[in-house]
């Protein structure tokens, strides 16, 4: 198992999960105030070489443009000294392991899992159970077809690199990290056991993802029982992961107004619909927030 691929996929993939229920023409909003305006999108980090080309929307927004926001800056996650930090603050201390970490049900669940898809559970012994639920999370999107390669943010910053087109972040990677970390205020088993039942849904999960997410449809994201429960049951995440966040983005998305250029800012699609999401907020804030037709 490559556990290094994994890692190198995961960290681009902070969540990487209403009031927008009648925009459903594309996952591209263009979103204006007096004279200036600037576009937002949502993505999707693993997708398929079936998902591409992109939606034209997001060669619309990219080649009207002067420059890319991303939620982070794709080059910087991408390097040894990143992989390394993240496989850091998921590594137990001293002697713990896994198996010290979980209940025997919790444990025995896990393993059983990893079993039935020839993976040996050694392999994650020392590892923090907030760290496999994310591998684990991600090595079963790559299961089912799903690459980061294949993902909104790869694709166009890879356009953005062959045209010189300049990129920026909302956040710095050690900012990310963390909100990884704040994951360990979560109960280790309830951990499990919610990565584990998510993961029992996520084939019927992705087919409408891609679908709601060509159509533009996010707010459908927010009726997945997934995300339900995370709201629910483990707040303290959902606010950590997205409100948060979507709160600090609203004053940095403000200052795009200031300038004269026409950023394109590319977040993950959790992040925009609903009364939480950054869409709601921008009209709060008196922008006019327009779907692009696709």
């Amino acid at each position: 198992m490559k556990i290094k691929k994994i890692i190198n996929t995961l960290v681009l993939c902070v969540a990487s999960s209403s009031a927008i229920s009648a925009w459903a023409e594309s996952s591209v909003w263009k979103v204006t105030k007096g004279d200036k305006f600037f576009y937002i999108g949502g993505t999707v980090h693993l997708l398929s070489s079936s998902d591409l080309p992109l939606p034209k929307e997001f060669s619309t927004a990219y080649n009207n443009s002067d420059e890319i926001i991303f939620e982070t800056d794709t080059e910087v996650a991408n390097s040894l000294s990143s992989q390394q930090k993240l496989i850091a603050a998921m590594t137990l201390p001293g002697e713990q392991t896994l198996r010290t970490q979980l209940s025997p049900k919790a444990y025995q669940a896990l393993n059983t899992f990893f079993s039935e898809r020839n993976l040996p559970i050694a392999s994650f012994e020392k590892f923090k159970p907030w760290g496999v639920s994310l591998l684990v999370s991600v090595l079963e999107y790559q299961r089912l077809g799903l690459q980061a390669e294949f993902g909104v943010e790869t694709v166009i910053s890879g356009l953005a690199q062959q045209d010189n087109k300049p990129q920026q972040e909302l956040e710095s990677f050690d900012e990310q990290l963390s909100f990884f970390k704040s994951m360990e205020a979560i109960n280790n088993n309830q951990v499990i056991e919610y990565t584990l039942s998510d993961l029992e849904q996520l084939p019927e999960f992705i087919t409408d993802m891609r679908q709601n997410w060509r159509s533009g449809n996010l707010e459908q994201f927010l009726e997945n029982a997934s995300i339900k429960e995370m709201k629910t049951k483990f707040p303290k995440m959902y606010n950590t992961l997205i409100l948060n966040r979507n709160n600090r983005w609203i004053s940095q998305l403000d200052e795009l107004n200031n300038d004269n250029k026409v950023e394109f800012v590319l977040v993950g699609s959790l992040h925009l619909p609903g009364e939480d999401g950054v869409l709601n907020k921008l009209q709060k804030k008196g922008y006019k927030v327009e779907q692009l037709n696709n």
